[in-house]
């Protein structure tokens, strides 16, 4: 189990710690950034995938951002494209705006995000491999 502290997101960084079932802390995971939220989509084995966005809808700047609870390593695979928003008719969907909610597993992400396409916008599925670090292009 991840909690985060402080759970305002503003202020200090939120730092993201593993928790027993019973509720006892166990390790500080990571640190994020102050006045941004990690919102976690997933997690298999090790890996946990998240989104950094601002704390305000439509989360328009993103980052999807790979964490390792056993290395500690971090690995920015994907982010916003600049002015997406700025597109007349795109969805603002709730919970998460503009913004991704990744899928994590069998060493694999997956998401979709907007981007531009000629005079609008399109809903792009990607494929990240977590060994080769290659990003793969599923679904337009």
């Amino acid at each position: 189990m991840v909690k985060q502290t402080p759970l305002d997101g503003r202020g200090d960084s939120p730092s993201f710690f593993s928790y027993s079932l019973s509720g006892e802390r166990q390790q500080l995971l990571w640190k994020g950034e102050p006045g941004l939220q990690d919102i976690i989509g997933s997690t298999d084995g090790p890996w946990i995938a998240t989104v950094r966005t601002v704390n305000q809808l439509p989360f328009e700047q993103w980052k999807l951002i790979l964490h390792n609870s056993e290395t500690g390593a971090e690995v920015q695979v994907a982010e916003s494209q600049p002015g997406i928003i700025g597109v007349a008719g795109l969805p603002i969907g709730l919970p998460l705006g503009v913004a991704p909610l990744p899928q994590v597993g069998g060493g694999k992400v997956v998401w979709s995000q907007w981007e531009h396409s000629g005079d609008g916008a399109a809903k792009v599925m990607y494929g990240f491999d977590i060994a080769s670090g290659l990003t793969k292009e599923l679904a337009r």
